[in-house]
């Protein structure tokens, strides 16, 4: 079949949701597929290149680049809440030229396909990495310190200007509410990268009776494959144990709790800390940690091969971080909170340690356990190795297939635009 990948951003935007949709469209690809991509333009402008991957890339452009100044980073002016007229319009040319039986959108790129595909004879897919389709935050955490128990106007309102202040919070906030009450029947399947993001979609009826259902996040089993041999970091101890944690440096990661520990009780392993300083992270260090803010891919997971414990402490409901996924690949016994999509990927006890969110006491007291047992190491690491088998790119590439089936095998939706079915 034909599809037509359209995630917000691509590579070389380096981000979960973009090496998601690359490695989807690669093992689609490699599953006898015609794949290509459309994404939101870079730097350059719109055009075609080809990947590294040896796949087309369309990148298209509308109104959002001429709000490049109100965004963080100009060059990465994410999609609006609402359907860009720009977007839209490039994106039904993409559609008229390629001719695809499935797009598949990841991301607020979502909003212009939903005013696009319909009416074209192609069938719309949309994965739902985060709470995005829920919470205009992404992350269901309100005003960014208490699990959210449901959206509402005043409640988002009040929220939203914390992370993108007044000026831009108050129309993505009235996009957000505008754009989920015109759903019905323009999307043809949900994608929830767990069970997390599933059942708030679901109980928060942004689906609008759309079918959701759990297609998780993979591995790139290759990747960690190729790191086996290597030697440790130079940016890890040389020789004694470590307990490692990877992903950005701030408080929704449990980076508050997991430095407590390091406070309170000095576990016998030093810690070592790989991600990128986001604003709320700590100026200040525990003895026994050590922070690196930027490391190649490859050397993470080497790092992740030499680990004594790798740890996922979020006290905010991660959908579903693809670090776990790849220190359980890699062999390292690892540790998460019983919160958003972790729960999904380690079973207790079995291919990890869970912990609650926000406890310092539990946290410390698995990583503890870890450390002083090398027999329940031993068995965490082969339970991990043998639960990521599950999360690797063949497997989830042939879950989204079987969707695709699925959907064009229904009635092709009917546009609320002029625009007639080819």
């Amino acid at each position: 079949m034909r599809v037509l990948m359209l995630p917000e951003f691509y590579p070389p935007v380096i981000g979960g949701l973009e090496l998601h949709a690359q490695r989807l469209s690669v093992a689609l690809r490699d599953r006898g597929h015609e794949v290509s991509v459309c994404t939101l333009s870079g730097p350059d402008g719109p055009g075609i290149r080809t990947d590294d991957h040896g796949l087309t890339v369309r990148g298209i452009d509308g109104l959002r680049r001429h709000l490049g100044r109100f965004y963080e980073r100009p060059d990465l002016a994410f999609h609006p809440t609402l359907p860009d007229p720009g977007v839209v319009s490039s994106l039904r040319a993409v559609i008229d030229e390629v001719r695809p039986d499935v797009v598949h959108a990841h991301g607020w790129i979502l909003y212009s396909a939903l005013a696009a595909v319909p009416g074209s004879g192609a069938k719309l897919v949309s994965t739902l990495h985060d709470f995005g389709l829920v919470c205009p935050r992404r992350n269901l955490l309100h005003n960014g310190t208490s699990l959210c128990d449901g959206p509402s106007l005043g409640k988002c309102l009040t929220c939203a200007p914390e992370q993108y202040g007044v000026v831009k919070a108050t129309p993505l906030v009235l996009g957000h509410r505008l754009s989920t009450r015109t759903h019905h029947g323009r999307c043809d399947r949900y994608l929830a990268v767990s069970s997390a993001v599933r059942d708030a979609v679901i109980s928060s009826k942004a689906n609008r009776g759309t079918p959701v259902e759990v297609v998780p996040n993979f591995v790139d089993i290759g990747a960690v494959h190729a790191s086996a041999g290597s030697a440790r970091p130079t940016w890890v101890p040389a020789t004694a144990p470590y307990v490692l944690f990877v992903g950005a440096i701030t408080g929704f990661k449990g980076i508050g709790e997991l430095l407590s520990v390091w406070r309170e009780r000095r576990p016998s392993a030093e810690l070592v800390l790989v991600g990128p300083r986001r604003p709320d992270a700590p100026t200040e260090l525990p003895e026994g940690v050590r922070l690196v803010e930027a490391a190649p891919h490859a050397e993470i997971l080497a790092a992740m091969r030499h680990a004594a414990v790798a740890v996922t402490p979020s006290i905010g409901p991660d959908a579903c971080p693809t670090t776990v996924l790849e220190s359980m690949a890699a062999g390292a016994p690892t540790i998460g909170t019983r919160i958003g999509g972790i729960p999904d990927l380690i079973e207790d006890e079995v291919s990890g340690l869970l912990v609650a969110p926000g406890s310092v006491t539990e946290l410390g007291s698995a990583i503890d356990r870890i450390l002083g047992d090398a027999g329940l190491a031993a068995r965490l690491s082969a339970g991990g190795r043998d639960r990521a088998d599950r999360f690797t790119a063949p497997a989830v590439a042939a879950q989204v297939e079987a969707v695709y089936e699925d959907v064009l095998d229904r009635p092709v939706a009917v546009s609320l635009s002029s625009r007639g079915a080819r």
